[in-house]
């Protein structure tokens, strides 16, 4: 039994991971048994409704009490900061998107894991569900020559304003066309943000929709087109699935550098669209 601690109760996918452990046991070897969140009224309704045993004072009151950490804090600031002494303890991590909102911590979280010897995942779920994959599929068989990718965004609230919600879209976008861009553009208007992601040999558009729930993306290649809108039901249930495996066979969902190229991007669009530049990756 591996006995699981989460960070961050103030953010509903908190409850939603709870509820698949300990309630649906979609992993029976996997049991949240702490909790641990600045809103104490959020903490002790998950530990009512999902039979969790202990809701800490202090982050830090967990370390010797499990054997792996969920950080669901909506603010990305905060993650670092709360995984950082589970990983120095050796204690592998799921960390929620955004993975953090500084490239600096990226990096350090990355080599606090290599050093202790504690795996990381997290991030956004959107880029594991299927529309996203049969896009990155179509991709990989032909030849790219351009791309849009749209997701929606909130520009206002107190989690990071663009960084709340989005790594969805650029993990997505990341995830069919590759995580080496070199340079993007953005500019804010009424309905969020639009930003060119400029690739060694195209470009990809991505928008940003404020406060509208729309997923999707195009591939245009000299071969053909492939238009999806992006599905995201389960992807609570495909996050939930990968960590499992992680912690079961130590192998990464994803290489560390997926997670920190997303943050750079998102840092370099956030700069962008605040400085009226090009910013170069």
């Amino acid at each position: 039994m591996k006995k699981i601690g989460i960070i961050g109760t103030e953010n509903s996918h908190a409850m939603g991971f709870a509820n698949l452990i300990n309630v649906s046991m979609r992993h029976p070897q996997l049991k949240v048994v702490a909790l641990y969140g600045e809103d104490l009224q959020a903490s002790e309704k998950i530990q009512r409704e999902c039979g969790v045993e202990t809701v800490v004072a202090h982050p830090r009151d967990m370390l010797g009490k499990i054997d792996a950490l969920m950080v669901t804090s909506r603010d990305g600031a905060l993650h670092a900061k709360y995984a950082s002494p589970f990983l120095e303890s050796g204690i592998p991590a799921f960390i929620d998107k955004p993975f953090t909102r500084d490239c600096a911590e990226a990096r350090e979280l990355v080599a606090l894991a290599e050093a202790h010897g504690a795996n990381i995942m997290g991030g956004s779920g959107v880029k594991f569900v299927a529309d996203v994959y049969a896009l990155r599929t179509f991709a990989r068989e032909n030849a790219p020559i351009g791309g849009h990718i749209w997701a929606p965004v909130s520009m206002d609230n107190a989690y990071g304003n663009f960084f709340f919600y989005s790594a969805h879209l650029v993990e997505s976008c990341m995830m069919v066309f590759g995580y080496d861009p070199v340079a993007v553009n953005a500019h804010r208007s009424e309905s969020g943000v639009s930003a060119v992601v400029r690739y060694p040999a195209f470009d990809v558009h991505l928008s940003f929709l404020d406060g509208v729930y729309h997923y999707g993306g195009t591939v245009l290649t000299a071969q053909g087109v492939m238009t999806r809108e992006i599905r995201i039901d389960g992807f609570t249930e495909m996050l939930l699935d990968r960590f499992a495996a992680m912690l079961e066979t130590g192998a990464l969902p994803q290489p560390y550098g997926e997670l920190i190229a997303p943050v750079d991007l998102m840092v370099a669009i956030n700069k962008s669209f605040a400085t009226h530049r090009e910013q170069l990756l």
